[in-house]
């Protein structure tokens, strides 16, 4: 799938987790992403932000970890099935602001 949003982050676990690198999937849904973190040992995993099967103002965001082995080398993910249910998947909808904001949303996980 095309222009889905792929995000690299490190997990932290005192902060935030640390993006490292994002970019959009090419016209044949490949995507080659890099990052680098100025700390001993990461924790890198993918978030891929995607409209596949998604209700109407929201997107799907699921998260790969990257296995340890693969942290300074490619890690080949091979086919991913976005049209199908991840254990780490969210959906996430927006929609507009109840006290008349123009043009503001509020972002809300949907069950």
């Amino acid at each position: 799938m095309k222009n889905v949003l792929v995000e690299l982050y490190d997990r932290d676990f005192f902060s935030y987790n640390d993006k490292l690198a994002e970019m959009l999937t090419a016209k044949d849904g490949n995507f080659l992403v890099s990052g680098g973190e100025y700390e001993r040992g990461i924790e890198p995993f993918l978030l891929l932000h995607h409209n596949c099967l998604a209700p109407k103002n929201c997107s799907k965001v699921v998260r790969y970890h990257v296995p340890q082995e693969y942290v300074h080398s490619t890690y080949e993910m091979s086919f991913i099935p976005l049209d199908l249910y991840q254990d780490d998947e969210k959906t996430i909808c927006r929609r507009r602001k109840e006290d008349g904001t123009q043009g503001g949303y509020d972002y809300f996980v949907a069950l």
